[in-house]
């Protein structure tokens, strides 16, 4: 297990959230894709197809969700659900994400922001990722809004 991983581990069970069951671990996407892991089925299409080393954990019941992956370039990805949408923010996420119609009781998310070097250039990459529970089922989307990401992502106390 990677560094990062304890590390994530380690948070986990000093927030008191630690995971009652191990983590599952899957060899590869196709070992994913074929278990029928439900907690991570709609976070299929967020995972590159040469994804190894994929350990998950999740609680739907919390919304916390953890998973992480390598890919052939030998970089280790962790994603982290552990910030709970306020009540108020509802409404404008629905709304820009297009679930307006939908009742998703609990949504968390989690803030990515990344620095790219292209052709000489550095640009600035932010989104929001969030997860959803709504009806027995886990929903997984990602916003690109600005708006949304600077509402959520740059005021630390929102969502804590």
């Amino acid at each position: 297990m990677s560094r990062a991983k304890i590390l994530l581990f380690a948070l986990l069970t000093l927030s008191g959230c630690a995971p009652y069951d191990a983590p599952r671990i899957y060899k590869d996407l196709e070992s994913l894709e074929t278990s029928n892991d439900f907690s991570v089925s709609a976070s299929l299409g967020g995972i590159p197809s040469d994804a190894t080393e994929i350990d998950v954990y999740s609680d739907i019941d919390s919304g916390l969700t953890m998973m992480s992956f390598k890919t052939a370039q030998s970089v280790t990805v962790s994603e982290l659900f552990d910030r709970q949408l306020p009540a108020v923010q509802y409404h404008l996420v629905q709304d820009n994400v297009g679930f307006a119609g939908a009742t998703i009781v609990d949504i968390r998310y989690g803030c990515e922001s990344r620095e790219v070097k292209a052709s000489g250039e550095s640009l600035k990459y932010q989104k929001v990722v969030f997860l959803g529970a709504a009806s027995g089922r886990q929903y997984r989307w990602n916003n690109v809004n600005p708006d949304i990401y600077s509402r959520l992502c740059s005021n630390p106390a929102v969502g804590a």
